[in-house]
């Protein structure tokens, strides 16, 4: 009897060649291989619940993110949150839960998020950013729909930042990540 071969699943793209949208070259990478060699990881986290790495001063005309008199300990901080933290990439704590809720996450809450850590890179000077789908693993959130939500965002608002940015996905979704890309930048072609 004729043994059968595998059979070879193609795949349209490549996932290491860049997907551009408004100036930001999006790249796909599996959770589980290293990390790419990025200056930044966005790192979830809920509202009352950020690593204890030091945070970094940023020289800008914000203001800080925490008021001076009260404690990183003491202070639940608001969903959209963006907090440098020190480490090798430094790590953006993303406040996009609040785990005492239902629902603990909302599109709106990822979209100012977005906004926030977009209008932060410029100022530290990073040029590439790796994040994980935003919402998958505590919220549920399908890691297409959070590509659909990402590109919407990248394509509809005025970027004050463009560089390589890698989103971190579980192998499984791979595929089905980078069709969905694929029809997103295709979607907002200019």
């Amino acid at each position: 009897m004729r043994q059968q071969r595998p059979v070879l699943r193609v795949i349209a793209g490549d996932f290491n060649a860049p997907l551009m949208i408004n100036g930001v070259a999006i790249r796909l990478s599996a959770l589980e291989r290293h990390l790419p060699a990025v200056e930044a990881l966005v790192v979830e986290q809920d509202t009352g619940m950020l690593l204890d790495e030091a945070s970094l001063s940023i020289n800008s005309n914000q203001p800080a993110p925490i008021p001076d008199l009260i404690s990183e300990e003491d202070f639940d901080y608001p969903l959209a949150t963006v907090l440098p933290k020190r480490g090798q990439p430094i790590h953006l704590q993303t406040v996009i839960y609040d785990l005492n809720r239902k629902p603990n996450w909302s599109p709106a809450t990822i979209e100012l998020a977005l906004e926030h850590l977009f209008d932060l890179l410029p100022t530290m000077r990073i040029s590439s950013l790796a994040m994980p789908a935003l919402a998958h693993r505590h919220g549920a959130l399908a890691v297409e729909e959070f590509i659909t939500l990402l590109c919407d965002y990248l394509a509809h608002h005025p970027l004050p930042w463009s560089g390589d940015l890698w989103l971190l996905l579980p192998r499984e979704t791979l595929q089905e990540s980078l069709a969905a890309l694929h029809t997103q930048c295709d979607i907002h072609q200019p």
